[in-house]
Formats: C-alpha cells, sequence, structure tokens
C-alpha cells in the first residue's frame, strides 16, 4: 500500500519584527565594542605620552645631578625694567649662564647678546642649522610661540650629555623624535625633510611644551605690579609669589605652575587644544571656551592650582 508522502512543515520567516530587534542587538554591541574600543585607544595613548614624559623628566634630573645645578632658563629673570616683562635686559644679568634662552631660535639673547647656543656643535651649542630649505620656524613665527621651541632646547642641551641622550633614547621614537620640514610638493604628494631639531610631538599631532619656574621671588616686586607675555599686552598678571618662593609667570598662569622649581611639560590632550586652565569660566563664553579646552591636557606632574595656589 502507498503512503501518501506527507508534506514538509513550512519554514516560519522572519518576521519585520524580530529582524528589527536583532539588528537593534546588533548595533547596541557594535556600539559597545566601538566604545570600549575607543576608550582603550585614548588610555593607551595617554600612557604613551605620560610615559615620554616620564623619562624626559628622568633625563632632566640626570642633567641637574651632573651639572650640579638646575637648568637654567632666560626668561623671568629680574630686570631694571619696570613693570617687570619677563626677559632680561642690560647688564642686570649680564653674569648668568644660560642653557635655554627666551627665544631659542632667534641669533641673539632677549639682552642683545649673541645667542652661542645657535652656533655649531664644536662651539658648545645646539647644532642646529638654520639655513636650506628645512627650518621649522619661519621669519614671522621666530619673535612668538617661544614656549613651543623651550622643550627642544631643553633636549638639545641634554643630548650632549652621554648619559642624559642615553636616558632620552629610551623615548617612543613616533613622539620624541627629528623635526620633520614640508619643503615642497612632487606629483601631489608633499617632500619632506628632517632638520637636526628634536620635538616631542604627542598622539594627537600637537607639540608638547616645557614651562620654567619663574626666577626668586623679590620684596620690591609687589612694586613692579605686573608681568606679561612680551608682545602679547592682553596677557597680563599680577606678579604673585609661588609656594616655592618663585614669581608665577605669564605661561605658568595658562598651562599649569610648576612645583618645588621643577619644569613642567604639558601636552594638549586628544582635543588638540591648550586652552587656559585657569581661565574664569563664569565672566564670559570666550573664558568658557578656554576653560573647556585645557581640561583632557596632560601633565608631567600635577601642577599648583592658579586659583588656590595649592
Amino acid at each position: 500500500m502507498n503512503q501518501v508522502p506527507r508534506p514538509r512543515p513550512l519554514r516560519r520567516a522572519f518576521t519585520l519584527l524580530e529582524l528589527v530587534i536583532v539588528i537593534g542587538i546588533i548595533l547596541v554591541l557594535m556600539g559597545l565594542v566601538l566604545g570600549v574600543g575607543s576608550v582603550v585607544i585614548a588610555q593607551s595613548e595617554e600612557r604613551q605620552v605620560r610615559s615620554s614624559m616620564q623619562i624626559i623628566d628622568t633625563a632632566l634630573l640626570e642633567f641637574e645631578q651632573q651639572a650640579g645645578r638646575p637648568m637654567i632658563f632666560e626668561g623671568w629673570h629680574r630686570t631694571t625694567q619696570a613693570p617687570h616683562a619677563g626677559i632680561r635686559y642690560g647688564d642686570a644679568n649680564a653674569d648668568i649662564h644660560v642653557d635655554v634662552p627666551f627665544r631659542p631660535m632667534r641669533s641673539t639673547l632677549a639682552n642683545g647678546s649673541p645667542n652661542a647656543l645657535m652656533n655649531g656643535l664644536d662651539a658648545g651649542g645646539y647644532g642646529w642649522e638654520t639655513n636650506g630649505d628645512c627650518f621649522p620656524w619661519d621669519d614671522d613665527l621666530l619673535g612668538r610661540y617661544h614656549e613651543q621651541q623651550w622643550l627642544s632646547a631643553a633636549l638639545a642641551v641634554m643630548g650632549r650629555n652621554p648619559a642624559c641622550a642615553a636616558i632620552l633614547g629610551k623615548c617612543d621614537p613616533k613622539l620624541v623624535r627629528a623635526v620633520v620640514c614640508v619643503t615642497g610638493v612632487g606629483g601631489g604628494i608633499p617632500i619632506e625633510d628632517t632638520f637636526n631639531m628634536t620635538e616631542f610631538i604627542d598622539p594627537w599631532g600637537r607639540q608638547v611644551r616645557m614651562i620654567f619656574p619663574g626666577r626668586r621671588y623679590y620684596d620690591t616686586d609687589d612694586a613692579e605690579g605686573s608681568i606679561q607675555i612680551p608682545g602679547y599686552s592682553d596677557y597680563e598678571f599680577p606678579i604673585v609669589r609661588d609656594p616655592d618662593g618663585t614669581i608665577r609667570t605669564p605661561y605658568e598662569h595658562l598651562y599649569g605652575i610648576c612645583r618645588n622649581r621643577r619644569p613642567l611639560l604639558v601636552s594638549s590632550g586628544p582635543d588638540g587644544r591648550i586652552g587656559n586652565r585657569y581661565a574664569d569660566p563664569t565672566t564670559s563664553s570666550a573664558a568658557e571656551n578656554e576653560f573647556n579646552e585645557a581640561q583632557d591636557n596632560i601633565f608631567s606632574y600635577e601642577p599648583l592650582s592658579a586659583r588656590s595656589g595649592s
């Protein structure tokens, strides 16, 4: 007896609601994965910056131990001119040895004397060569953005010491590297050359800055009233005595206050904007933006608070 074949059960398709639910679950999982991944990447980039900062700080300690003194910065020394502008003029500090000039890439120091550090290595200078097509600072920028040149100058000074150079060699070569200049374009591709200056570029493509502490505070400084970034009348601050006995410089007001007379390294962080850490966000929208931009800055150590001084 022939059996009638049973009909195959129909396969039920997914309903539209089920598809929407599955796709929603997939999107949620993808969002979680991407969110966690971006956090991990951000943490890794921050660790890269902090690691190289600590290495540079170790090299600076080695330099100071071998030299028997701190690294000497030209800016913010006592002057004979009031109000205090933060640069030494005339003969007021002519006998002060300088490791890092206020204008590292100028041919003269702030007081008009020659900047020997711009000479070749044989003369004990940085060894920077400013001739040729590869030069990172054009004439319009030489008189500005000095704080972006101070770290390169400090790295050059430490690099002449074999022990310091060995320590600096441990920095991430993707971050602490030779300056690259774009000297032209060929076939639509930038033509790059290297300049024999070392800089510290954070993972977000911005230069890390070195902020030096101010000079010793004198009782007579109260009469001088204020201190400003030379050439920038909009950035003028009262002279303040910090807990370590130094004056507070304009750059400390903007970026972070040095502790115990130690130079401070500052990265602008992921947003690429260094901002103004001590702007009062309640005064204006511009001040609020500057304050917010500074919140993701990364430091080699936690600086003092400009508002509390602690």
